[in-house]
Protein backbone atom coordinates (compact mmCIF):
# COMPACT_ATOMS: atom_id res chain seq x y z
CA UNK A 1 0.00 0.00 0.00
CA UNK A 2 1.78 3.37 -0.73
CA UNK A 3 1.85 6.01 1.45
CA UNK A 4 -0.79 8.18 1.40
CA UNK A 5 0.65 11.28 2.81
CA UNK A 6 4.04 13.21 2.12
CA UNK A 7 3.81 15.90 5.41
CA UNK A 8 6.34 18.36 5.84
CA UNK A 9 8.33 17.44 8.61
CA UNK A 10 9.67 19.79 11.71
CA UNK A 11 12.26 18.69 14.09
CA UNK A 12 11.93 20.17 17.35
CA UNK A 13 16.00 19.65 17.51
CA UNK A 14 16.53 21.97 14.30
CA UNK A 15 13.97 24.50 14.66
CA UNK A 16 14.28 27.61 17.21
CA UNK A 17 10.84 29.45 15.78
CA UNK A 18 7.25 28.16 14.50
CA UNK A 19 3.90 29.34 14.22
CA UNK A 20 0.96 27.59 13.04
CA UNK A 21 -2.47 29.34 13.46
CA UNK A 22 -5.68 27.69 12.57
CA UNK A 23 -7.26 31.02 12.84
CA UNK A 24 -5.67 32.55 10.01
CA UNK A 25 -5.32 29.51 7.51
CA UNK A 26 -5.62 26.22 6.40
CA UNK A 27 -2.77 24.05 6.72
CA UNK A 28 -0.82 21.23 4.57
CA UNK A 29 0.07 18.32 6.47
CA UNK A 30 2.82 18.57 8.48
CA UNK A 31 4.48 16.88 12.10
CA UNK A 32 6.44 18.17 14.11
CA UNK A 33 9.03 15.41 15.97
CA UNK A 34 9.88 16.02 19.46
CA UNK A 35 13.08 14.64 19.08
CA UNK A 36 14.61 16.45 21.91
CA UNK A 37 16.06 14.61 25.71
CA UNK A 38 13.33 16.73 27.01
CA UNK A 39 9.91 18.33 26.00
CA UNK A 40 8.79 21.39 27.30
CA UNK A 41 5.02 22.29 25.60
CA UNK A 42 2.31 24.62 28.02
CA UNK A 43 -1.22 24.96 27.17
CA UNK A 44 -3.34 28.37 26.95
CA UNK A 45 -6.95 27.81 26.76
CA UNK A 46 -8.95 30.10 24.92
CA UNK A 47 -12.79 30.55 26.61
CA UNK A 48 -13.86 32.80 23.26
CA UNK A 49 -17.48 32.28 22.06
CA UNK A 50 -17.69 29.98 18.66
CA UNK A 51 -19.07 32.82 16.13
CA UNK A 52 -20.81 30.08 13.84
CA UNK A 53 -23.37 31.60 11.22
CA UNK A 54 -26.76 30.53 11.14
CA UNK A 55 -26.82 28.94 7.78
CA UNK A 56 -23.79 26.97 9.05
CA UNK A 57 -25.53 26.00 12.72
CA UNK A 58 -28.82 25.02 10.40
CA UNK A 59 -26.55 22.59 7.82
CA UNK A 60 -24.96 21.42 10.95
CA UNK A 61 -28.21 20.02 12.74
CA UNK A 62 -29.60 19.14 9.52
CA UNK A 63 -26.56 16.49 9.11
CA UNK A 64 -26.58 15.53 13.20
CA UNK A 65 -30.05 14.15 13.02
CA UNK A 66 -29.20 12.32 10.32
CA UNK A 67 -26.40 10.76 11.37
CA UNK A 68 -28.16 10.07 14.62
CA UNK A 69 -30.88 8.30 12.54
CA UNK A 70 -28.04 5.87 11.09
CA UNK A 71 -25.77 5.37 13.81
CA UNK A 72 -28.42 5.40 16.92
CA UNK A 73 -26.33 4.67 20.46
CA UNK A 74 -23.29 4.76 19.10
CA UNK A 75 -23.13 8.44 18.56
CA UNK A 76 -23.44 11.08 21.08
CA UNK A 77 -22.35 14.58 21.32
CA UNK A 78 -19.55 16.10 23.37
CA UNK A 79 -17.35 19.15 24.06
CA UNK A 80 -14.35 18.29 21.86
CA UNK A 81 -10.53 20.18 22.49
CA UNK A 82 -9.32 21.87 19.30
CA UNK A 83 -5.80 23.25 18.97
CA UNK A 84 -5.89 27.10 17.79
CA UNK A 85 -2.58 27.93 17.98
CA UNK A 86 1.10 26.03 17.85
CA UNK A 87 4.09 28.26 18.55
CA UNK A 88 7.61 26.79 19.35
CA UNK A 89 10.34 29.22 20.42
CA UNK A 90 13.52 28.28 21.53
CA UNK A 91 12.87 24.68 21.04
CA UNK A 92 9.92 25.38 23.76
CA UNK A 93 6.23 24.79 22.73
CA UNK A 94 3.14 26.35 23.37
CA UNK A 95 -0.47 25.30 22.23
CA UNK A 96 -3.38 27.63 22.16
CA UNK A 97 -6.25 25.54 22.93
CA UNK A 98 -10.07 26.00 22.13
CA UNK A 99 -13.35 23.78 21.98
CA UNK A 100 -15.85 22.64 19.86
CA UNK A 101 -18.82 19.94 19.79
CA UNK A 102 -18.37 17.06 18.37
CA UNK A 103 -21.01 17.48 15.62
CA UNK A 104 -19.01 19.74 14.60
CA UNK A 105 -16.32 17.15 13.43
CA UNK A 106 -18.80 14.91 12.53
CA UNK A 107 -20.06 17.52 9.57
CA UNK A 108 -16.77 19.03 8.99
CA UNK A 109 -15.24 15.30 7.92
CA UNK A 110 -18.42 14.95 6.08
CA UNK A 111 -18.73 18.15 3.77
CA UNK A 112 -14.62 18.81 3.34
CA UNK A 113 -12.19 21.41 4.46
CA UNK A 114 -13.35 23.19 0.64
CA UNK A 115 -17.07 23.71 1.83
CA UNK A 116 -16.17 24.03 5.92
CA UNK A 117 -14.48 26.87 4.95
CA UNK A 118 -16.97 28.55 2.93
CA UNK A 119 -19.21 29.32 5.60
CA UNK A 120 -16.99 31.95 6.57
CA UNK A 121 -16.22 30.78 10.83
CA UNK A 122 -12.98 32.43 10.43
CA UNK A 123 -11.58 29.20 11.55
CA UNK A 124 -10.58 26.05 11.14
CA UNK A 125 -12.03 24.31 13.90
CA UNK A 126 -9.08 22.07 14.18
CA UNK A 127 -10.30 19.32 16.40
CA UNK A 128 -8.06 17.54 18.67
CA UNK A 129 -7.36 13.73 19.80
CA UNK A 130 -4.44 11.93 21.10
CA UNK A 131 -3.03 8.17 20.80
CA UNK A 132 -0.39 5.94 21.92
CA UNK A 133 1.69 3.36 19.37
CA UNK A 134 3.53 0.64 22.08
CA UNK A 135 6.48 -0.51 20.41
CA UNK A 136 7.63 -3.79 21.21
CA UNK A 137 11.35 -5.18 21.96
CA UNK A 138 10.90 -7.02 18.31
CA UNK A 139 10.00 -3.79 16.71
CA UNK A 140 6.36 -4.62 15.99
CA UNK A 141 4.17 -2.06 16.80
CA UNK A 142 0.60 -2.72 18.27
CA UNK A 143 -2.66 -1.30 16.35
CA UNK A 144 -6.09 -1.83 17.52
CA UNK A 145 -9.27 -2.95 14.62
CA UNK A 146 -11.74 -1.25 14.94
CA UNK A 147 -14.94 -2.87 16.50
CA UNK A 148 -18.66 -2.83 15.26
CA UNK A 149 -19.41 -0.33 18.52
CA UNK A 150 -18.40 3.08 16.72
CA UNK A 151 -19.14 4.83 13.46
CA UNK A 152 -16.01 3.85 12.15
CA UNK A 153 -16.01 0.83 9.85
CA UNK A 154 -15.38 -2.30 11.56
CA UNK A 155 -11.94 -4.09 10.36
CA UNK A 156 -10.33 -0.96 10.11
CA UNK A 157 -6.75 -0.79 11.08
CA UNK A 158 -6.48 2.53 13.50
CA UNK A 159 -4.15 3.66 16.26
CA UNK A 160 -5.13 3.15 19.55
CA UNK A 161 -6.38 6.76 21.21
CA UNK A 162 -9.35 9.02 21.11
CA UNK A 163 -10.47 12.54 21.15
CA UNK A 164 -9.30 15.22 23.64
CA UNK A 165 -12.99 14.82 25.83
CA UNK A 166 -13.46 18.19 27.54
CA UNK A 167 -16.33 16.57 29.23
CA UNK A 168 -14.26 14.16 31.01
CA UNK A 169 -11.57 16.52 31.91
CA UNK A 170 -10.71 20.08 31.66
CA UNK A 171 -7.03 20.19 29.77
CA UNK A 172 -5.11 23.12 31.67
CA UNK A 173 -1.57 21.50 30.99
CA UNK A 174 0.06 18.94 29.02
CA UNK A 175 0.03 16.46 31.89
CA UNK A 176 -3.55 16.36 31.54
CA UNK A 177 -3.35 15.05 27.37
CA UNK A 178 -0.83 12.26 28.95
CA UNK A 179 -3.12 11.34 31.48
CA UNK A 180 -5.57 10.98 29.12
CA UNK A 181 -3.73 9.21 26.75
CA UNK A 182 -2.71 6.56 29.66
CA UNK A 183 -6.74 6.21 29.95
CA UNK A 184 -7.31 5.36 26.68
CA UNK A 185 -4.95 2.27 26.63
CA UNK A 186 -6.15 1.11 29.81
CA UNK A 187 -10.25 1.30 28.38
CA UNK A 188 -9.33 -0.20 24.87
CA UNK A 189 -6.73 -2.64 25.83
CA UNK A 190 -6.75 -3.37 29.53
CA UNK A 191 -3.15 -2.41 29.80
CA UNK A 192 -2.40 0.07 32.61
CA UNK A 193 1.12 1.85 32.74
CA UNK A 194 2.60 4.96 34.44
CA UNK A 195 2.93 8.40 32.80
CA UNK A 196 6.55 7.53 32.97
CA UNK A 197 6.92 5.39 30.61
CA UNK A 198 5.48 7.58 28.04
CA UNK A 199 7.25 9.17 25.52
CA UNK A 200 6.01 12.10 23.62
CA UNK A 201 6.48 11.69 19.90
CA UNK A 202 5.29 13.72 17.84
CA UNK A 203 2.52 16.56 16.89
CA UNK A 204 0.80 16.12 13.47
CA UNK A 205 -1.74 17.72 11.40
CA UNK A 206 -3.94 16.83 8.42
CA UNK A 207 -7.23 16.81 7.21
CA UNK A 208 -8.44 19.48 9.75
CA UNK A 209 -7.53 17.60 12.45
CA UNK A 210 -4.79 17.74 15.09
CA UNK A 211 -3.48 14.78 16.93
CA UNK A 212 -0.90 13.88 19.50
CA UNK A 213 1.13 10.55 18.74
CA UNK A 214 2.90 9.17 22.13
CA UNK A 215 5.05 5.92 22.15
CA UNK A 216 5.38 3.43 24.77
CA UNK A 217 8.57 0.76 24.91
CA UNK A 218 6.64 -2.93 26.32
CA UNK A 219 6.51 -6.87 26.19
CA UNK A 220 4.70 -8.73 23.63
CA UNK A 221 2.92 -10.83 26.09
CA UNK A 222 1.67 -7.93 28.46
CA UNK A 223 -0.13 -6.19 26.49
CA UNK A 224 -1.80 -9.30 24.50
CA UNK A 225 -2.75 -10.93 27.35
CA UNK A 226 -4.93 -7.91 29.02
CA UNK A 227 -6.48 -7.50 25.97
CA UNK A 228 -10.52 -8.37 25.75
CA UNK A 229 -12.18 -7.55 22.57
CA UNK A 230 -14.78 -4.46 23.11
CA UNK A 231 -16.87 -2.35 21.27
CA UNK A 232 -14.11 -0.15 20.02
CA UNK A 233 -11.45 -2.40 19.35
CA UNK A 234 -12.28 -6.25 18.08
CA UNK A 235 -8.82 -7.42 18.38
CA UNK A 236 -5.06 -6.15 18.84
CA UNK A 237 -2.65 -6.44 15.56
CA UNK A 238 1.27 -6.58 16.23
CA UNK A 239 3.13 -5.84 12.99
CA UNK A 240 6.65 -4.08 11.86
CA UNK A 241 5.97 -0.83 10.46
CA UNK A 242 7.60 -2.00 7.21
CA UNK A 243 5.16 -4.90 6.53
CA UNK A 244 2.62 -2.58 7.81
CA UNK A 245 3.48 0.13 4.93
CA UNK A 246 3.58 -3.01 1.93
CA UNK A 247 0.55 -4.41 3.74
CA UNK A 248 -3.04 -4.36 1.81
CA UNK A 249 -5.35 -4.09 4.85
CA UNK A 250 -7.77 -1.16 5.06
CA UNK A 251 -6.99 1.08 7.33
CA UNK A 252 -7.58 4.93 8.91
CA UNK A 253 -6.02 7.83 7.44
CA UNK A 254 -4.08 8.39 10.70
CA UNK A 255 -2.37 5.70 10.32
CA UNK A 256 -1.28 6.09 6.81
CA UNK A 257 0.03 9.72 7.97
CA UNK A 258 1.95 7.92 10.78
CA UNK A 259 3.85 5.58 7.93
CA UNK A 260 4.93 8.50 6.05
CA UNK A 261 7.48 8.84 8.89
CA UNK A 262 7.90 5.30 9.75
CA UNK A 263 11.54 5.45 8.77
CA UNK A 264 11.55 8.11 11.69
CA UNK A 265 9.83 5.77 14.00
CA UNK A 266 12.13 3.01 12.57
CA UNK A 267 15.15 4.92 13.25
CA UNK A 268 14.31 5.92 16.88
CA UNK A 269 13.32 2.79 18.46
Amino acid sequence: MPVSYQPQLYHLSHIDQLEVCFQKDYQNPWALILDVPSVSIAILTQNKKNNYTEEYLNFREAFWLACKQKYGDKLWNGTVCTVETIRVKDQKIILEMGKCEYKDIMYKNQVGLEKFKAFGLGRLIAHSFTCILPILKNKQIVLGVVGAGTVQSPGLIDIIGGTLNLDEKPITSFENIQQMTVNELQEETGMKISLLQLIPYSINYHDGCCFFLFVVKMQTDSIMSKFQSNDELSRLLCISLEALKNSTKTMTNDVKFMLAYADCLNRDF
